[in-house]
């Protein structure tokens, strides 16, 4: 065996609304890709989302949650049709970049 180093992984806590959660789980039921369409099935990220919602009612205004860079990412990709609201999208492709930023850094630092 032989270490080849380390692997850092920036998780994001974010707040989204009820509509937003609605709208991403309606986007990733019709996207074209089975990885974004399994966002919204049992077991998946928005589907969990929504559950939350549903149980604690104190958060149909808003919801917190963690989400990775890869979540983010197919997150960005549910968003990319043209039914997306525009405004969403922006949040979460800006988002995505400002997580790129941290791993860039976070690599910097590490002499990676």
């Amino acid at each position: 065996m032989e270490h080849l180093g380390f692997r850092y992984t920036v998780i994001s806590k974010i707040s989204v609304s009820w509509i937003d959660v609605e709208h991403l789980k309606v986007m990733a039921e019709s996207h074209y890709d089975a990885k974004c369409r399994s966002l919204a099935s049992p077991g998946g990220l928005l589907y969990g989302w929504v559950n939350q919602i549903r149980v604690d009612r104190s958060s149909w205004a808003q919801l917190e949650v963690e989400v990775t860079e890869r979540e983010l990412q197919s997150i960005c990709k549910v968003l990319e049709g043209p039914l997306a609201h525009l405004e969403l999208r922006a949040r979460f492709n800006q988002l995505l970049k400002e997580v790129h930023r941290e791993l860039a850094r976070i690599h910097n630092e590490s002499g990676g």
